[in-house]
């Protein structure tokens, strides 16, 4: 008996293919192959990593992190009273305990900090992993559906037909890959019980048990009357204790497991590796400081995950992150940084005297990020294909963006005001991060093919009003447009049959720019012009597309020249989205919507 299919890899559609394999009977075509040949169950394997439930553990170690912040606060309460024991006690040994209390609590933050970060590491790489489980499922699907029906060959008991080689190679590669997430689920899993072992109480409770034991005198500085001092005054030093280490960079660890992969023996990881090393550069020169917030490795299934701050977050006043669209990929940030730095320098225009950190949070998985990126191979560049075609990517990536800025706020200063500026794609993750409970004071979504699926309305997002949602969409850019919508829908009906199924079959959502969905739409035009093309496409294609091709190349031509991230953040819309970073609202031009 085969094992029940889990609700995730049960709710793949069933539809049929033009060449008579059902799209739904793929994996049990995979299913039934494997059985036969005494191999263990693919899709059992995959449900078995479904099953990690991240969340939970990311949720403990949030209230790990609370303790963390309490154990500094109080580390530094007891750093201040150090000069003042000086003053009041003629004994060195009151100063010293104190200290000593200082360093254990010190030590037990430390502690729990890397507890908190390996549990953070972790779950990031296990929400990965199910990422990655939900796509090879999917390709490997897509893969049995366009067989033929008699070159699949699944052989039936007893019968002799063997499995035709390319079904049999779908099987061994499916299986590989889900050996390697498995692997790479538990190497997590061990690195994190690794980081586990240590126990964060240990520091304080070796400290002595109580003050006689410790050498703590009682005796005052100044002493009653007509008693002789033990010391001489001045005879305790105060001021910083010698010696004692500075916190670690908040991207320490990531720039450690950065080193290893330049490293690499893996031309993807490698290659990803030195990409994001030529970023921190390049933003180092345009910030001053430049800080890896977020590094997961690239693989030849995944481009990885980056996310880069120009100005420093821990000293800002402002913290802005900026989401890139498909095409763009860790391993390329360079027009990423330059939008990020051009936004920083336009708010430091704007607002002198605050400082402004703006992150570019390559960190989700961006569709067709291998155009940009690292070399992947063909499964995944179909799957990544696809995906350019709805929001999944974008809904999947927003949930990792609101956990990632929960933990940038964690590193910047209390009250600090926290922004996600989203261009095309990423503007569609900026909303699904907000709508699934993102902390965050405003957001902008520029270039928007839409909202997301279960955003209908500005008033969607749980804990933003929908007053601060600006949109940001130029009348000459098609992607904001509703034929964005139509043409996805058609090209996912032909490829892979009917895939949306949101109540208005929006596969991006609806467009934000709309005077129902109740944002402030900003009043600001394209900064470029059309860009001239050809007026025809070259033989033998212009001969099958002369009816269509003169439409067909305004489209070409208003995406080209009106739809990039630069485009928007330049001129007049620039001004704007760096005033929405400042929270400096009026001014920002309105315009009715749409």
């Amino acid at each position: 008996m085969t094992a029940p299919l889990s609700r995730s890899t049960s709710s793949i559609t069933s539809s049929s293919s033009p060449n008579g394999v059902g799209r739904g009977d793929g994996l049990s075509v995979l299913r039934l192959l494997a059985g036969l040949q005494g191999l263990p169950d693919p899709v059992a394997k995959a449900d078995e990593l479904l099953a990690i439930d991240a969340d939970t553990l990311a949720g403990w170690f949030t209230i790990a992190r609370r303790a963390a912040v309490w154990l500094w606060r109080g580390a530094e309460v007891l750093a201040d009273a150090i000069p003042a024991l000086a003053v009041a006690w003629s004994s060195p040994t009151p100063q010293a305990s104190i200290a000593a209390l200082r360093e254990a609590a010190v030590a037990s933050r430390t502690v729990v900090v890397g507890q908190a970060d390996a549990a953070d590491l972790a779950c990031h790489t296990l929400t990965q992993v199910k990422a990655h489980v939900q796509a090879a499922l999917g390709a490997a699907e897509s893969a049995v559906a366009a067989l033929g029906t008699k070159d699949v060959g699944v052989p039936q008991p007893g019968g002799s037909q063997a499995p035709s080689p390319a079904l049999q190679q779908i099987l061994t590669e499916l299986t590989a890959r889900l050996d390697e997430l498995r692997g790479r689920a538990t190497a997590a899993l061990q690195s994190l019980a690794l980081s586990l072992r240590a126990d964060p109480r240990d520091p304080i409770e070796s400290l002595p048990a109580d003050g006689a034991a410790a050498g703590v005198s009682t005796e005052p500085r100044f002493p009653a009357a007509g008693t002789p001092s033990e010391a001489p005054l001045g005879a305790n030093p105060s001021g910083p204790i010698p010696g004692q280490p500075g916190p670690a960079p908040i991207d320490a660890k990531n720039l450690e497991r950065l080193q290893l992969d330049l490293q690499s023996d893996d031309d993807a990881t490698r290659e990803m590796a030195e990409g994001a090393m030529a970023s921190l550069t390049q933003a180092e020169q345009a910030g001053g400081v430049a800080q890896l917030l977020v590094y997961e490795s690239a693989d030849t299934w995944s481009q990885g995950r980056a996310a880069i701050s120009v100005g420093d977050i821990s000293a800002a006043d402002n913290v802005a992150t900026l989401v890139p669209g498909i095409t763009s990929a860790p391993a390329h940030m360079a027009d990423g940084l330059n939008d990020a730095a051009a936004l920083r320098a336009e708010a430091s225009r704007q607002s002198p005297g605050e400082s402004t950190a703006v992150v570019a949070w390559y960190g989700y998985d961006i569709p067709l990020g291998f155009k940009g990126g690292v070399s992947t191979n063909p499964l995944a560049k179909v799957d990544s294909t696809l995906d350019a075609l709805d929001d999944d990517n974008a809904r999947d990536g927003g949930a990792v963006l609101a956990r990632d800025i929960e933990r940038f706020r964690q590193w910047a200063p209390l009250g600090a005001r926290f922004s996600a500026l989203g261009f095309s794609m990423g503007s569609t993750t900026v909303s699904s991060a907000a709508a699934q409970g993102a902390r965050l004071d405003d957001v902008v979504l520029m270039g928007s093919p839409g909202a997301g699926e279960g955003v209908p309305t500005a008033d969607s997002y749980p804990r933003l009003p929908a007053d601060h949602t600006y949109v940001v969409a130029f009348d000459q850019d098609p992607v904001t447009q509703p034929r964005t919508d139509l043409l996805a829908t058609s090209i996912s009906t032909l490829l892979a049959g009917p895939r949306i199924t949101g109540p208005n079959a929006e596969p991006f959502g609806v467009d934000p720019a709309l005077a129902a969905f109740g944002a402030q739409v900003v009043d600001a035009s394209s900064n470029a012009s059309d860009v001239r093309m050809p007026g025809s496409l070259p033989s033998p294609i212009g001969l099958l597309t002369d009816p269509v091709e003169s439409a067909a190349f305004d489209q070409w031509r208003a995406v080209a020249s009106h739809h990039s991230e630069t485009n928007y953040l330049s001129g007049g819309s620039m001004q704007a989205a760096a005033a929405v970073v400042l929270g400096h609202y009026t001014d920002v031009p309105i315009k009715p919507g749409r």
